[in-house]
Parts: structure tokens; sequence; C-alpha cells
């Protein structure tokens, strides 16, 4: 139980940082857009985008992860001892966790696009 709390929490962390960061990209674009790439194709595009595309990605990885361990890991039945304080914190969480399944198909955005290379099915999404 330990182990799966402490996973929880340093998910949360990392999600929380990692949005942080993205809004902080966008709110300080006028100094972030300052840095240029020094591949030319690159520079087309504002380095503050860069940023908070990569933190939007890692966000999707995250909540994914996120949600994997709370549903498999923090149940019931793998910690029969702490029956009372899985169901009152999935109680207090409900809420954030319905709001995050709401986002229809994340996880398999994640699976097929920001994680596994651009597959479906074992097929390229290019061709």
């Amino acid at each position: 139980m330990k182990a799966t709390i402490f996973t929880l929490f340093s998910l949360a962390t990392q999600i929380k940082y990692t949005s942080i960061i993205g809004q902080a990209a966008i709110e300080e674009k006028h100094y972030l857009n300052q840095i240029k790439f020094k591949e030319l194709h690159y520079n087309k595009l504002p380095y503050s985008n860069a940023v908070s595309g990569v933190c939007k990605i890692q966000l999707i990885i995250l909540a994914c992860s996120y949600l994997d361990e709370y549903e498999q890991q923090l149940t019931p039945i793998k910690h029969p001892e702490h029956i009372d304080s899985i169901l009152s914190f999935k109680k207090v969480t409900k809420p954030a966790i319905d709001r995050i399944k709401k986002w229809k198909d994340l996880k398999k955005y994640r699976n097929q696009i920001t994680a596994h290379n651009y597959r479906i099915k074992g097929k390229s999404i290019f061709f």
C-alpha cells in the first residue's frame, strides 16, 4: 500500500509541475521566444510553443499513468487491510478522476500517438 500511495503522490507532483511549466512557457513567451534553435527548420516554431507542446504530451502520459495506478493498484482487493482508507480516498478524489475520464480516448491517444510510435494496431498512421 505504501508503494502505491508513494507512486500516486509522485505522479500527482509530476503532473502539477509539468502543468506549471507549460503554463509558464505560455505566460513568459516574450522571454522564451528569444531562444532560437540551431536547426533552421525548427526556428519557425516559437520556443514557448515547443515547451508547452512537450508539456502537454507529458501530461497525457502522466495522467494515464496516474489512472492506471489508481485503478489497478489502489484497490480494496489488493489491500484488504486498508479498505476504509482506500474507499475514503477514492470518494474524495472522485470528482478529479471523473474529470480526467471525460477526456475521450485519452489512453487510446496516449498509446497511439504520444507513447507508441504513431501506430494503430501495429500499423503506422503515416501510410
